[in-house]
């Protein structure tokens, strides 16, 4: 088999998907959609759940093709993944210093600690605890099958699945030494929702997948079937769910989602469909929504609530302008990027700084920044906005004349 017939596919619909999934991720993170509160808690926190395993599956899915063909792209992805993760950690440095100063009481000198296991763990904001995930249950999972079977490794992912979904289930608890090992758990890792416990699951059905995905042609349209019957699951757990979500610690566990995880990817994979349309926007958009959107989500309640305007504060107007914002936000970084203007976001951030100071009549100063969540997101706001303009400004011929003058 020659090197083009081993080429990996360009997955359309996989690129489709990820669009409507990341728009879930911020209805998701968004303020209530609805008033009916079964509703709201319907779309939030059953439907809108599918995304981020969805995220996973497709991630290994194609992180496990891209490797059969070129051993070396594990390593050259996390280093790519690992680089863009490092720089949106520290663009969101303030929001998360701004948080945890709300949120949480912790001393300055436990700042770098607190800095070091958002980086490691959960992200310097709470976005951003996928990529730490998505990296460790991938190479987890490729360590582990090299030495033994998808059987027992899968077995030993649902074991962690399954206590990573007390989270949810918390109510249901009795008073027990299992109780008492949850509480430890959250006590000192705030939450049960990283690679080990969530993560590591859905990277395994993607890795299954493509491996077995000869034999899996064989399930023809039973694939439908099944994908309808843990549709359904997922629907009934949700209802279940909803009966005791005022006990749960968070919502991010449904059990059902494993399976209808595993034949919704199946189903997208055996579509053979192509789109008159070339993807690769879709797919750069994607990922710039998913980093830049708690800007929006921040931004726009916030502006509600100043205003006295409920329209912005909640409500599916105020998700259509945070998605509105997200967009124009994404469609900024997407051309400085294919400029390569990159080097502008320094100069810029120290003007969006002392505007935000000069505009609020010098009451603002950085520690206030610091320490709110809606200046912080106005910050990096400005600094992404005002960056084109820098640039402009720099290749303006009077600019570039005297630097000339300067260097001779």
């Amino acid at each position: 088999m020659n090197h083009s017939e081993n080429k990996p596919r360009d997955y359309q619909l996989i690129d489709c998907v990820k669009l409507i999934c990341t728009f879930m991720v911020i209805c998701v993170h968004s303020n209530q959609e609805v008033d009916n509160e079964f509703v709201n808690f319907f779309i939030k926190n059953v439907f809108c759940r599918v995304a981020v395993p969805f995220f996973f599956v497709s991630s290994s899915y194609l992180f496990r093709e891209r490797m059969s063909v070129d051993p070396n792209y594990l390593k050259s992805k996390i280093r790519r993944l690992s680089k863009n993760y490092l720089l949106w950690s520290i663009v969101y440095l303030p929001i998360g210093f701004a948080w945890l100063n709300d949120s949480m009481t912790v001393s300055r000198w436990m700042y770098p600690l607190a800095l070091l296991f958002g980086e490691i763990y959960t992200g310097t904001y709470y976005h951003l605890w996928y990529i730490p995930a998505l990296l460790f249950s991938i190479v987890l999972a490729t360590k582990l099958l090299k030495h033994f079977s998808y059987k027992l490794v899968i077995s030993l992912s649902l074991c962690f699945y399954l206590f990573g979904s007390l989270e949810t289930y918390y109510g249901l608890l009795p008073e027990s030494k299992l109780k008492q090992s949850v509480d430890s758990f959250i006590s000192l890792f705030f939450t049960t929702r990283n690679g080990l416990m969530y993560g590591l699951v859905f990277v395994l059905i993607g890795f299954y997948i493509f491996d077995h995905k000869e034999q899996l042609i064989k399930l023809g349209r039973q694939v439908h079937k099944f994908l309808v019957v843990s549709a359904i699951g997922v629907v009934i757990e949700g209802s279940l769910i909803y009966q005791i979500h005022s006990s749960s610690l968070d919502h991010n566990f449904i059990l059902a989602l494993i399976p209808f995880s595993f034949f919704f990817f199946l189903w997208i994979t055996s579509v053979d469909f192509e789109y008159p349309f070339s993807t690769q926007r879709i797919r750069e958009y994607s990922e710039y929504f998913y980093y830049i959107h708690p800007i929006s989500v921040i931004i726009i309640p916030k502006i509600g609530e100043h205003f006295h305007l409920s329209a912005l504060t909640s409500g599916w107007c105020s998700y259509f302008l945070i998605c509105l914002l997200t967009v124009s936000l994404a469609n900024v970084l997407a051309r400085i990027k294919r400029h390569g203007r990159k080097r502008m976001y320094f100069p810029s951030f120290f003007l969006s700084l002392t505007c935000l100071v000069m505009i609020c009549f010098h009451r603002v100063d950085l520690l206030s920044v610091l320490r709110s969540e809606f200046l912080a997101g106005i910050l990096i706001f400005l600094t992404i906005i005002i960056a084109p303009y820098i640039q402009k400004w720099f290749e303006s011929r009077r600019v570039q004349l005297i630097v000339q003058l300067l260097k001779d």
